[in-house]
């Protein structure tokens, strides 16, 4: 059973023993990190904070057990650790671990005093003692200075934080083979600055690619940052923000408006960093970013950017371009399936049907999950009614999907698909290409990233669904005899064509 949560550590102290010293070295450390911490200063929120915790820091000091509110933390955080598969890290403070084991020497002077008043809780919390002090931790005798174990400590709780993330990405259809062929693209073992680039169609899964390798290298690098959807913030936020927000990480600092320069910060340059650009809009906003990659980071830094246009990661300086092809047949199959009857096959009588839908989607992952969600627990009828849709109406979700790619196009583009789609469909190819160039457009070039027909015809549809005299195109003969007879044209009307 899951338990939704808010913060990434719960920390776990005695306070007259390590609050002012070790614990607030650490929490500062965390914070530095962007690990979301909670520190009990409301004592009356701290169950539900236990329970909203990921991780759990237990600092067991020399007067830990002297706290009848660190016993009842401890003896609450190892009943979530059962219950939701929480992770525990015991620090031994000063302290030896049989000592916490077994109540030896302060641990057993402070239980005699709990004696006289809190009887009823005396074997409870010795079997959390018991067992928090037999799980694998750190030892503050083992690792000096103090300041290395609050270093160790905030790794490994990193580390565990991207084994989380990537726990997510276990079993996802086609994800292991992609990394595995990204991973020899990074040279990670060499000491030069690489940006890898990696392109492909809207909705193949480029950033779900780009977050696992993030997740799965991340611990080694120094300092690390991932922003997603960067097109999207730039517009929201502006350049300035997403800039600010990768730096603080990478620096492990607030960065202000006034220093969010990179190119002055020597810091960056003698840094290890791992940087991920998800969607960046083209070159120049790349170059907004991060400017000349090469000469900014440290030796070994390593830069992934994702994008639907091969041409801009070209003119990024990209080292190595991975391109993420469509799904093959049988991992299209497993990830509807998973979707649609929660297995990796479908079931009788859905094996046709389970087949047209994927001649419907592609082979693009967005498009065969909307599909799968959409389809799932619906009777065989229902199946072949809206598979008859699907071939002139997309539902709101799947036209949200396979729209991805149109968006990504820029205005040229967009006026060669939907031409295409409203008035070329069947024609050949040599024909449309000497019509559409006649006319202006590079239509070789663009020509080459559109994809659905059906999807632009209810582009233009959606521009006006009522009066279709406000339309850019118009190609089906009811539409045009409204229109002309009844004298609606505007100048939003680009082209009429009728096929006679």
């Amino acid at each position: 059973m899951s338990h939704p949560t808010t913060y990434d550590v719960f920390l776990s102290f005695r306070g007259e023993d390590t609050r002012h010293y070790f614990t607030s070295h650490l929490y500062k450390e965390l914070n530095t990190k962007r690990i979301k911490t909670f520190i009990d200063l409301i004592s009356q929120s701290l169950i539900k904070a236990i329970e909203e915790s990921s991780i759990y820091v237990v600092i067991l000091s020399k007067h830990y057990a002297s706290s009848s509110w660190c016993l009842d933390e401890l003896t609450k955080i190892l009943q979530c650790k059962r219950s939701y598969g929480r992770e525990v890290i015991p620090i031994f403070y000063e302290v030896d671990p049989s000592d916490v084991r077994h109540q030896r020497n302060s641990y057993q002077e402070d239980f005699m005093k709990h004696q006289q008043r809190s009887k009823d809780k005396i074997d409870a919390w010795k079997a959390a003692l018991f067992q928090v002090a037999g799980l694998s931790g750190l030892h503050s005798q083992n690792i000096r200075p103090e300041s290395s174990l609050v270093e160790k400590i905030a790794e490994d709780i990193l580390k565990k934080m991207n084994s989380f993330v990537l726990s997510e990405y276990e079993g996802m259809i086609g994800i292991d083979e992609h990394i595995e062929r990204i991973q020899p693209l990074l040279l990670l073992k060499s000491q030069s600055v690489r940006l890898i680039g990696i392109w492909g169609m809207g909705g193949t899964g480029k950033t779900t690619i780009a977050s696992a390798i993030y997740h799965k290298l991340a611990t080694q690098f120094s300092s690390r940052s991932i922003v997603l959807n960067v097109k999207q913030e730039i517009e929201r936020a502006g350049l300035d923000h997403v800039r600010r927000k990768y730096l603080s990480e990478l620096l492990d600092e607030d960065i202000t408006s006034s220093k969010s320069n990179f190119s002055f910060d020597p810091r960056l340059k003698r840094t290890k960093i791992l940087l991920v650009l998800d969607d960046v809009k083209d070159s120049d906003q790349l170059e907004d970013l991060i400017g000349t990659h090469h000469s900014n980071f440290g030796q070994g830094s390593r830069t992934i950017v994702t994008n639907r246009d091969k041409q801009v990661l070209k003119n990024g300086n990209a080292d190595e371009i991975y391109k993420v092809n469509e799904m093959g047949s049988q991992d299209s199959l497993k990830l509807f399936c998973s979707f649609a009857f929660k297995q990796n096959h479908p079931i009788e009588p859905y094996v046709s049907l389970s087949k047209k839908v994927l001649d419907y989607a592609n082979g693009v992952p967005v498009a065969l999950k909307v599909l799968g969600k959409f389809l799932q627990g619906r009777k065989e009828e229902a199946w072949e009614s809206h598979l008859q849709k699907l071939e002139k109406l997309s539902h709101d979700e799947i036209f949200s999907a396979f729209k991805l790619s149109y968006d990504g196009l820029d205005n040229e583009q967009k006026d060669i698909f939907l031409d295409i789609a409203c008035f070329y469909r069947g024609e050949l190819e040599n024909r449309v290409v000497q019509t559409l160039d006649y006319c202006g457009f590079s239509t070789r070039i663009g020509i080459e990233i559109l994809q659905d027909t059906d999807m632009g015809h209810e582009i233009v549809r959606l521009q006006c669904e009522d009066d279709p005299g406000k339309r850019s195109r118009l190609w089906k003969a009811d539409d045009v005899n409204n229109v002309l007879s009844k004298n609606k044209g505007t100048d939003a009307i680009r082209c009429i064509f009728l096929n006679f």
